[in-house]
């Protein structure tokens, strides 16, 4: 079957001319100037113009001018790593045609970059006084993706009308692999690889340490910070020389000290497109304890031995500093063929040092002590007793 559908191409016609008008042309005219001032912190930009546009192929000839101002400070960061910004601008135009437009919007952002890149700003706004804009809005670069939110609203005056609307976005990378399903920040690449790095603790003792802080990073990526037990999937462009760096952590306020076991400084990195690199770093956490220990007079001849300390230093008169698994509350020693138990308490603290005061040390044996230091006395008592056989030959006449 065919079936024949007419066309009145005279209404075609008609309708398409008066759509459009031949041989038009529209020839504008303009003339602007912009200066910039610099006052301290802030920045005022101003701009002036006019213009005059001729339509040749009509009658909508029109002339106008436009004034135009911008106040805004330069974001300065604190030592915590925030800063803020703030921006005044208002814009008024006029033309023969369509009138005179006034537009104003003040906005204000914090920032916050402490191993992520974090936003929240406030935004207010309105066209001559007819319209009144506001919106909130809200940004996160962090190590699991990229979340950015807005909340908007727009209210008619005359109307009496509002508009409201929220609008996000969220982009990740996700990595599925022997080592598990992980997810890492937004890649910007279309061939993209990937670096893991997982934190394993050293011994059990660190499997209760919250105060663990470690720093990683790429070629190409801001620093992230990771505890005991967490793991990061950095994405990184495919072949692309860079490189893969762990390292202690840099912030100020740590409760003591973090040591890296495994794992730590700066490696080469190229990818294929697809390929996971794995980095397993090993690490423990120690707290730094200063003070003075009350020795029995029995021991004070023999060298002193720490057998649950990372690091001990006594001096003569008792005075100590110790380094110590975050875990333990008391400091065990060996000295001659004795043992002695050290209760640690904190007297006073400042930034990471813990002052013990005087802390008396008592008798024990053997058998009071804990398994784990049972087994330390016996890899160290070999040791001691051969500084105990130097230190008698140099006393000796």
């Amino acid at each position: 079957m065919i079936v024949c559908v007419g066309i009145n191409s005279r209404a075609f016609e008609n309708n398409y001319l008066r759509q459009t008008t031949a041989q038009s042309i529209s020839e504008t005219v303009q003339l602007s100037a912009s200066r910039a001032f610099v006052m301290r912190d802030w920045i005022l930009s101003t701009s002036v113009g006019v213009f005059h546009r001729n339509d040749n192929g009509g009658d909508n000839d029109d002339n106008g001018l436009y004034l135009s101002f911008s106040l805004s400070d330069t974001p300065t960061m604190d030592s915590n790593n925030n800063s803020h910004s703030t921006n005044v601008s208002t814009d008024y135009r006029y033309s023969e045609q369509d009138g005179d437009q006034t537009s104003w919007q003040l906005s204000h952002t914090f920032y916050n970059d402490s191993f992520s890149h974090k936003e929240l700003g406030v935004t207010v706004g309105g066209l001559n006084t007819d319209t009144i804009n506001s919106a909130v809005n809200g940004r996160w670069d962090g190590q699991y993706g990229n979340v950015y939110a807005t909340v908007s609203d727009s209210y008619d005056r005359k109307n009496h009308d509002h508009l409201s609307a929220f609008t996000g976005t969220y982009s990740s990378t996700l990595a599925v692999s022997r080592y598990g399903v992980n997810l890492g920040a937004s890649g910007t690449d279309d061939l993209l690889g990937a670096v893991l790095v997982d934190v394993k603790v050293f011994s059990e003792q660190d499997e209760d340490s919250q105060d663990l802080q470690l720093e990683a990073r790429v070629a190409g990526s801001r620093t992230l910070q990771l505890g005991q037990s967490d793991s990061v999937l950095f994405p990184y462009p495919g072949f692309q020389s860079g490189f893969v760096e762990v390292n202690d952590s840099s912030q100020g306020n740590q409760q003591g000290t973090t040591n890296i076991i495994n794992g730590a400084g700066n490696r080469e990195l190229m990818l294929l497109p697809g390929k996971l690199r794995y980095r397993e770093v090993s690490a423990s956490f120690n707290y730094n304890y200063i003070g003075r220990l009350l020795l029995p007079a029995a021991v004070k001849k023999f060298p002193i031995v720490g057998l649950n300390s990372a690091m001990l230093l006594v001096a003569e008169d008792g005075g100590f500093t110790l380094e110590i698994n975050g875990s333990e509350k008391e400091l065990y020693l060996l000295s001659g063929q004795q043992f002695l138990k050290c209760p640690l308490s904190v007297v006073k603290k400042r930034a990471s040092i813990r002052y013990s005061g005087d802390v008396t040390c008592s008798v024990v044996t053997y058998s009071q002590l804990p398994e784990s230091i049972q087994v330390q006395a016996q890899l160290k008592q070999p040791k001691l007793r051969g500084n105990v056989q130097t230190a008698q030959r140099e006393v000796a006449p």
